[in-house]
């Protein structure tokens, strides 16, 4: 794709339409509270206009530090109208993680949650001064532990003036900054979205369970892309309606379902671990379920297994990288598997980037209207990605049609005596194994082979490293001989990045000591 197609909608035109054709209808649901196309419009203009008033301008980075509430919803979307940047701060980030990327995002104000603040407190002022600084407050006693400087969203809001037009904006200027987990390079990169990448989420939206009387519970942030994928889908989505959850926890997850009737919801593989335990404990009503998605990871069998037993439909894959946020819809059938979106340009290559033929694996690279133009250096500054096609080093074969299956990460396949192993398959085998409850393998340096397996268990109850014989025994059936780990250590639980998935690069660092 040339990365030139015309822009025919974008979540704020949507939304002004919905508006007007029907003023009663509920877009989002934030706790007690119901934001109708209407309502959460003016709430984004308004607080659009405070932006502006403090000399927010098009192009400057606003920072958005947020839980899943309605004030997140408007933060982003006021950023469109104002053609200002949104820039997420992870909410699980450190002070010293944040004052790095505060660092190199230099934004013109942040936008908190008094919950959160504590993190954010200790960030330089030369970075960014107290009075550049809004926090939303939900009670007397999270206000009350703000510096005084810090101002609150109700003050920010009615700074607004009363009336204010804005203009339209360049569809391919930045509307969003997304960091991307650590590299070997450093601290990850900020994945530029512009607004037509935003604009090109709803190519896939419907086949993703964004249609005219979907109910979306969204309990993964706001502040990855997961999130703000849901929030854009919705707003483009015409009878489509968010349930925003503040954070995950079972069994909010489980009530929203019930009480609002939800159709869809993404998560990630232990989100719907949980969600199976509780449910069978204290089961809801889910019957209105219709569409259940794995964002950012491979689902196990056993827990997409157990979570249709309780629920009655399996949780399906949906590929998806920051780099490329609509390319993808989700396969017909359970496992690490997925659909090109229609009009996504995809090939699989060999190490030469030759294309291989269906059936074998190699690299996927993909190009559509949503992928980005590339990663954000500086104001005005972007690395583009060459020929705007995003090589996305994830090792997959196409299984037929628009079909692909994940293999495994280029970079964590495993090479033992030339023999490529998937870690993949390997934990998949081990999570069926008795005594496991969570198993990762990662690969650990030989001066033989190159590389051996090496796998990090999570054990039942009270269970010891006697049971590791009979693990690997069992293991030894189903896999060949080269593929079962050689290196087998315990933990309590397996370490994650801040994104929650798997940290491999950790797991291989235990193992290697």
């Amino acid at each position: 794709m040339s990365g030139n197609e015309s822009v025919t909608a974008s979540p704020l035109s949507v939304l002004s339409e919905r508006a007007i054709a029907a003023p009663d209808e509920i877009v989002l649901i934030a706790g007690d509270t119901r934001w109708t196309a209407g309502s959460l419009l003016h709430g984004t203009q308004r607080l659009a206009a405070a932006l502006a008033s403090r000399g927010v301008r098009p192009g400057d980075r606003v920072a958005i530090h947020m839980y899943n509430i309605a004030e997140t919803a408007i933060a982003y979307l006021a950023c469109l109208r104002l053609g200002a940047i949104a820039a997420p701060l992870n909410i699980r980030f450190k002070t010293e993680e944040l004052a790095h990327w505060v660092g190199r995002l230099t934004p013109a104000l942040y936008l908190g949650q008094a919950e959160l603040y504590e993190s954010f407190a200790g960030v330089p002022q030369g970075l960014l001064p107290d009075e550049r600084r809004f926090s939303v407050g939900t009670t007397p006693h999270a206000v009350g532990t703000l510096p005084d400087a810090v101002g609150t969203w109700r003050e920010l809001i009615d700074s607004a003036p009363a009336e204010q037009i804005f203009g339209p904006h360049d569809p391919d200027t930045p509307a969003v900054l997304l960091s991307t987990s650590g590299t070997t390079s450093g601290r990850g990169k900020l994945v530029v979205w512009t607004h037509r990448t935003l604009a090109s989420l709803g190519n896939a939206a419907p086949a993703r369970g964004y249609v005219n009387g979907s109910v979306r519970a969204l309990a993964t942030p706001m502040m990855h892309a997961s999130g703000v994928i849901a929030l854009t889908s919705t707003c483009l989505t015409p009878g489509c309606m968010l349930v925003l959850l503040p954070k995950f926890e079972p069994d909010l997850v489980l009530d929203a379902i019930e009480q609002h009737g939800c159709t869809g919801l993404g998560g990630l593989p232990f989100m719907y671990s949980a969600l199976t335990q509780r449910q069978a404990e204290e089961p809801r009503d889910v019957s209105s379920l219709q569409l259940c998605t794995v964002v950012g990871d491979t689902c196990p069998a056993e827990i997409a297994q157990s979570f249709q037993r309780e629920f009655g439909l399996p949780p399906l894959g949906l590929w998806g990288s920051t780099e490329e946020p609509g390319a993808t819809i989700p396969a017909s059938r359970v496992g690490p598997f997925s659909r090109l979106a229609a009009g996504v340009e995809a090939r699989v290559v060999n190490d030469a980037g030759d294309s291989v033929p269906d059936g074998e694996t190699g690299e996927l690279w993909l190009r559509s209207a949503s992928t980005t133009p590339g990663y954000w250096e500086g104001p005005g500054m972007i690395a583009h990605l060459p020929g705007g096609v995003f090589r996305t080093g994830d090792i997959v074969r196409m299984t037929g049609g628009d079909e692909f299956e994940y293999i495994a990460r280029k970079k964590d396949i495993i090479v033992r005596g030339g023999s490529n192993i998937s870690p993949i398959e390997v934990e998949d085998v081990l999570r069926t194994c008795p005594f496991v409850v969570d198993a990762t393998v990662a690969g650990i340096p030989d001066p033989v082979l190159g590389q051996k397996v090496g796998a990090l268990l999570v054990l039942v109850g009270d269970v010891t490293d006697e049971v590791i014989p009979v693990i690997i025994g069992t293991a030894r059936q189903t896999l060949a001989d080269y593929k079962v780990p050689e290196v087998v250590l315990l933990a309590t639980e397996l370490p994650r990045a801040a994104s929650t998935k798997i940290d491999r690069k950790a797991v291989a660092e235990i193992l290697a000591q």
